[in-house]
């Protein structure tokens, strides 16, 4: 016995049927317009899975490229100035190396030449205190604040607020307070029971001592201070801590290209207070005012008291003292140059790395127009046989109306 098929049940599968052409057409007019071949996960998981591996990667490069664009335009601007550091210091050097052993230059070129060294000294300081943005550049990781400051008469040049000069103060000779210390991981003084106000002479030496020390610590604390940054060298830590090389400090440290400290002469290191101090001595070196050598009216504050025998001799050694800080800061400068040229490598690596991420992203995403035309044209023309068989061969009964 056969079964028999009405034309209604004919027209509920025919209406199945069109309904899948329609959502194939549709399908095919989606991926045409959006040119990917899938718009949902559920469509093909293993691409969607793969894709969006690709497209995280995408997003860490890009950020990391971006982060190595930030810091080249940090580190090329301060390259920037210190390059103008240099060239005022080889003018400014050349002006004073030529006093050496001309102990008749007369005094007024040696009042010119502390001027220069001064106004010099202080465009270091100037160069030293730029900003990108809003970042101050050689501010190590507080790049809010002004780095350099100089105090009222430009004696005492500080760094974030500690003495760059630090260092100097004798050990005292008498025994030891058991109430000073110096925190080590912090750099500071710690008076725990220190005498409030009945500090005897003895007492106040130790402080002071423990003060400068507290200062030392301190400047060398900040002359390490990292700002690393993900830069795609393969960040990662253990137990807490980066691993070396994984990360790009970021850190410009602007008491390590300055120097900080005295020497065992009780000279200063770093190149402005170096500068100043000449300064001071040829500008108490002045024959013309005084047969001696000596000018109180002008003398500035480390060349008080010294006679013409001794402001030579202060001259001469202060004068090696500049080349030599002249020599560390432009060693630190071609360290800068050879970290921004590896930036702008980093730079391009990156950006080759991206284009490539891109391609990939692209070769599973972006779908083959021609073959997606292709195949649009076959579903809609599908589409279409299943619309004119719907109204030329399919027409309702009677009796199918009657139900």
């Amino acid at each position: 016995m056969g079964f028999r098929i009405t034309t209604n049940m004919m027209m509920s599968t025919y209406r199945y049927n069109l309904m899948k052409s329609t959502n194939t057409l549709s399908d095919s007019v989606n991926k045409v317009q959006t040119k990917r071949n899938f718009n949902s996960y559920a469509e093909d998981p293993a691409a969607a899975s793969q894709a969006f591996r690709l497209r995280r990667q995408w997003y860490q490069t890009s950020s990391q490229l971006d982060n190595t664009d930030a810091t080249y335009n940090k580190f090329h601007t301060g390259w920037t100035n210190l390059a103008g550091v240099i060239k005022d210091l080889s003018d400014a050097n050349g002006r004073v190396s030529a006093i050496r052993g001309t102990s008749d230059t007369a005094g007024e070129s040696r009042t010119a030449l502390a001027l220069v060294l001064r106004e010099t000294a202080d465009s270091v300081v100037e160069s030293m205190n730029q900003k990108v943005g809003e970042q101050f550049i050689f501010a190590g990781n507080d790049g809010l604040n002004v780095p350099f400051t100089w105090n009222k008469d430009h004696t005492k040049l500080y760094y974030r607020g500690v003495n760059v000069n630090a260092g100097g103060v004798a050990k005292p000779t008498t025994a030891e307070p058991a109430w000073g210390a110096i925190d080590e991981t912090k750099g500071t003084f710690l008076p725990e029971n220190m005498p409030s106000s009945s500090a005897d002479a003895d007492e106040q030496a130790w402080i002071d001592y423990y003060r400068d020390q507290a200062d030392v610590k301190k400047l060398e604390i900040m002359s390490k201070e990292e700002l690393p940054l993900d830069m795609g060298m393969g960040l990662k830590e253990i137990n807490g801590k980066l691993v070396n090389g994984s990360a790009f400090d970021s850190a410009l440290r602007g008491v390590s290209f300055l120097n900080s400290g005295v020497d065992k002469d009780g000279d200063p290191k770093s190149l402005p207070l170096v500068m100043r101090e000449l300064a001071d001595v040829f500008q108490a070196w002045d024959e013309d005012v005084d047969p001696q050598g000596y000018n109180p009216d002008l003398a500035g504050p480390t060349a008080q008291g010294l006679s013409k025998t001794e402001l030579e001799e202060k001259a001469n050694r202060l004068l090696d003292k500049l080349n030599a800080a002249q020599a560390y800061t432009t060693e630190k400068y071609v360290e800068l140059d050879a970290k921004s040229s590896f930036l702008k490598t980093n730079s391009s690596r990156l950006s080759t790395e991206i284009t490539n991420l891109n391609e990939q992203v692209l070769d599973i995403e972006q779908i083959n127009l021609a073959d997606a035309i292709t195949q649009l044209s076959w579903d809609q023309m599908s589409y279409n046989a299943a619309l004119k068989i719907g109204t030329q061969l399919l027409s309702q009964s009677l009796i199918d109306y009657m139900r």
